[in-house]
């Protein structure tokens, strides 16, 4: 058993359940509103994105991530309708970050942290306070970095889902989008800053770029693994076993580096300090780019569609407009009307008429 649980609202469409010529199910009109919490049985998928229930003995297509395995099952019945990403989704920690209040989290965060940089820059004769910004900027840029590695660990691409497009419409995805970027810029800058702060603080050189280029190199993880999978090998726990090996190599090699050279100029305490805040802040940084970028290529994309839909409307009103003047225009030149005159100087349209009138006008002249 499955139970309705929609993460975006409290309850749910249920299609009909109708069959094609070849005695597929599909879904067809609106036919039921169910609840969240409401228990229903999964047949089989059906069409792209579907899977087929039933419920009260009637038959119902709905999207499957509306559902969640039920608690209620007996021990020994496993979910097998979804993977682990859609099973993070629909727990405690997903419902969570399904709701505003950790974007909002982070958002407090990354704004403290702006100004604790602005304070740092001014209170440079107090050293306590300097040493007091200087050990909350990094725990703080290290807190929100480190919640955007664990929404994005639950949610997976859904991790904006407050700022989608195709679900919230251009308008609310773009005025949503502005305080992440302010907080993306926040993060961004800052993290900058301190380091240069602190290397100027220490004259010293700290080292980010070897963990930028280990975390750069997971994608570089993933293309092997591609390629391997293309290659024959295609057994599933191979796959991630080798997948783990590649990504934490690519990670460790970054991390130990930038660590070794760290600890040369900061010491052991404080060079461990900076690189595990560097790493984690970097990871973060990343996800949020990324994420930002796809955001900004779907908005671009739907300014374009626009643009093509008001031009193509501004065309077609010139195009039946000239064919409107042309018509008429033409109309007028070609169209002429001939009228004949009688003797008192009345117009006729044919010239039966104006005889007719022209005699009339005789008789009436000659006294008859």
């Amino acid at each position: 058993m499955y139970e309705i649980d929609n993460l975006y609202g409290d309850s749910i469409d249920l299609k009909k359940a109708e069959k094609n010529e070849k005695g597929e199910y599909y879904g067809g009109e609106k036919a039921l509103t169910l609840a969240n919490g409401t228990l229903v049985n999964v047949k089989e998928t059906v069409e792209t994105f579907g899977v087929l229930v039933e419920y009260e003995g009637n038959y119902y297509v709905t999207y499957p991530g509306y559902l969640k395995f039920s608690k209620k099952n007996p021990s020994g019945v496993e979910n097998t309708w979804q993977d682990v990403s859609e099973r993070r989704q629909h727990s405690a920690l997903g419902h969570f970050w399904y709701t505003l209040i950790p974007y909002y989290i982070i958002l407090a965060i990354l704004l403290a942290v702006g100004v604790m940089l602005l304070l740092l820059q001014m209170v440079k004769k107090f050293a306590s306070l300097e040493s007091t910004l200087l050990l909350w900027i990094p725990i703080g840029l290290f807190a929100a970095s480190l919640l955007e590695l664990i929404g994005y660990f639950t949610l997976g691409d859904d991790f904006i889902w407050w700022c989608s497009v195709d679900r919230q419409g251009f308008w609310p995805a773009f005025i949503t989008m502005l305080p992440f970027m302010l907080a993306l810029v926040i993060q961004l800058g800052s993290g900058v800053l301190y380091k240069r702060y602190q290397e100027k603080k220490y004259d010293v050189k700290l080292s980010w770029r070897s963990i930028f280029i280990g975390i750069a190199g997971v994608p570089i993880a993933i293309v092997i693994l591609v390629i391997l999978a293309i290659c024959g090998m295609k057994n599933p726990v191979v796959q991630d076993v080798v997948s783990a090996i590649l990504i934490l190599a690519s990670l460790a090699i970054g991390f130990l580096y930038a660590l070794a050279k760290n600890r040369k100029v900061l010491g052991n305490r404080n060079g461990l300090f900076f690189t595990l805040f560097s790493f984690v802040y970097a990871a973060g940084a990343v996800i949020a780019l990324i994420f930002l970028a796809v955001i900004i290529v779907k908005l671009i994309l739907i300014v374009l569609m626009w643009l093509l839909a008001i031009a193509g409307c501004i065309f077609a009103i010139a195009f039946l407009s000239s064919s409107d003047s042309g018509s008429s225009g033409g109309g007028s030149s070609s169209t002429t009307v001939t009228y004949w005159e009688d003797a008192d100087g009345n117009r006729h349209t044919n010239e039966a008429d104006a005889k007719a009138a022209n005699k009339r006008i005789a008789e009436r002249k000659a006294g008859l």
